[in-house]
């Protein structure tokens, strides 16, 4: 039979076809496995985003509720409470409260010398002013030393006298230039030593004349003698810290009372 060409195109037309939609639906197979994949791998990945998002707000609003409860405990510890009382009008009426008076100032009397208490002048009460004689000290060692201590200065008088003559008489035979300068100064040294030797005795008999003095026990100030803690022939030692008079000036006087809430009256 005759073909005519327009027949055979469409044949070819056809078969091309055919071929295409058999190629064209293996790509799609293949294609659509991948888009698949994607969106599976997809899945994962915003959920781990969204827990990380939700433990950081979580991780957050825990530490600001720390935050805020550390606050507020420690406004809390920085209060502090106090309690106002309002005095109430004194009504009237005596109120009586126990207490006690005692002298504003009180001077104990301590020995400042070793010996005995030959006598004493004033006891418990006397009324006492400044200076005046409470008692007298007998110091026989004191009063032995102090003797020595002078024969002592005289003798160490004489030695520095007959050294100053001495030096003065080289000086004039060394001037002369009879005597030469070791003599000369030889006597200049000792003049100088005799010299120191009397100060040195004068300043010991200073010292037990101090001693001497307070033999006498005296009264520092006006007031009454409120302690007397020795009898005559009683030994006292220097620096024992034992109070042999207390005197207390009576002139200004300190009163303390004990007072309590519940004795107010009414």
């Amino acid at each position: 039979m005759p073909v005519s060409p327009e027949s055979l195109i469409s044949d070819k037309n056809k078969q091309m076809s055919t071929r295409n939609l058999k190629v064209s639906e293996p790509q799609e197979r293949k294609a659509a496995p991948k888009k698949g994949r994607k969106q599976r791998a997809l899945v994962p990945f915003l959920a781990g985003c969204g827990a990380f998002v939700a433990t950081a707000v979580v991780s957050h609003q825990t530490k600001s509720a720390q935050t805020n409860s550390l606050q507020s405990a420690n406004l809390t510890s920085k209060k502090l409470t106090v309690t106002v009382v309002h005095p109430d009008q004194l009504r009237s009426g005596t109120l009586e409260v126990p207490g006690y008076s005692m002298a504003y100032t009180e001077a104990p009397i301590y020995a400042q010398t070793s010996g005995y208490l030959t006598k004493w002048y004033f006891d418990i009460g006397g009324k006492v002013h400044a200076n005046d004689i409470l008692g007298e000290i007998d110091t026989p060692e004191v009063d032995q030393e102090l003797a020595q201590a002078k024969a002592q200065l005289e003798l160490a008088k004489a030695a520095a006298h007959l050294g100053e003559v001495t030096y003065k008489r080289d000086q004039t035979l060394f001037d002369q230039k009879v005597l030469d300068a070791e003599t000369r100064d030889s006597a200049a040294d000792t003049y100088a030593e005799n010299q120191a030797t009397v100060a040195a005795d004068q300043a010991t008999i200073d010292q037990l004349n101090a001693l001497e003095a307070f033999k006498i026990l005296r009264a520092p100030f006006n007031g009454i003698v409120t302690a007397r803690n020795i009898d005559v022939g009683t030994y006292v030692a220097n620096g024992s810290g034992y109070q042999l008079f207390v005197v207390a000036r009576t002139s200004r006087c300190a009163f303390m009372f004990r007072y309590r809430k519940s004795m107010r009256s009414g």
